[in-house]
């Protein structure tokens, strides 16, 4: 509170300030929106810290992993057209349920996402599948990108990491990814694909409820 209070006055003197420009002013319009624009960014990092921060226990309950991955991929579905991206969902258990905290599952997935949406250029396929067996379920996300040098892969969980520009990310959407799957007793990995044609994105948690599992990133199962 005590940074967003502040960032939120700046934001109604900004919008004030450009309500009373005269209207041939276009440099200092800019300028103010430059200025909201930073502001704007500057919440966004301090929501993502306190997310970061708090990294809640999930709340367990039943759903039915179809529905879900196919619900959490048309979410982006808007963002992949304008992108020229199209999204592949290969494949599904349709008689796969899970008994885990599905709103935390969806933001692991969404990043994912949007971290090969990011990756993959125009006319690029994501490869998206999901599938149920030994008691756990396993998600994967295979962009279609030029994959990643090992110095950034050695880093991707790093707080505040990002390969992405200013304003685009907080570099905490996979740090509370991690966090989130672990909570749940998984695994969580992302490297290079062998066939050189992009990064694999997969998370991996029980089926039903299971202890926190925390260990380094490196050290856990494709």
């Amino acid at each position: 509170h005590e940074i967003n209070n502040p960032l939120n006055n700046i934001l109604s003197l900004a919008t004030l300030i450009e309500r009373g420009l005269p209207a041939a002013s276009q440099d200092l319009r800019e300028d103010v929106h430059d200025l909201r624009e930073e502001a704007r960014r500057a919440s966004r990092i301090v929501r993502g810290v306190m997310n970061f921060a708090r990294q809640l226990p999930p709340e367990h309950r039943v759903f039915r992993v179809c529905p879900w991955l196919r619900e959490t991929v048309e979410r982006l579905e808007p963002e992949a057209m304008a992108a020229d991206v199209h999204f592949d969902l290969r494949s599904c258990d349709p008689d796969c349920f899970a008994e885990a905290d599905a709103d935390q599952l969806q933001q692991v997935l969404l990043n994912l996402l949007q971290n090969a949406l990011h990756a993959t250029p125009p006319g690029g396929r994501i490869q998206v599948t999901g599938a149920c067996a030994e008691g756990r379920l396993r998600v994967c996300v295979r962009d279609a990108g030029p994959g990643m040098p090992p110095e950034v892969l050695a880093r991707i969980f790093d707080p505040f990491f990002t390969t992405k520009g200013v304003g685009e990310g907080t570099g905490l959407g996979l740090s509370i990814s991690l966090g989130i799957v672990q909570y749940h007793g998984g695994t969580l990995s992302i490297r290079n694909r062998e066939d050189a044609s992009g990064v694999e994105a997969c998370f991996e948690v029980p089926l039903t409820p299971a202890s926190p599992r925390f260990a380094p990133p490196e050290d856990m199962p494709a």
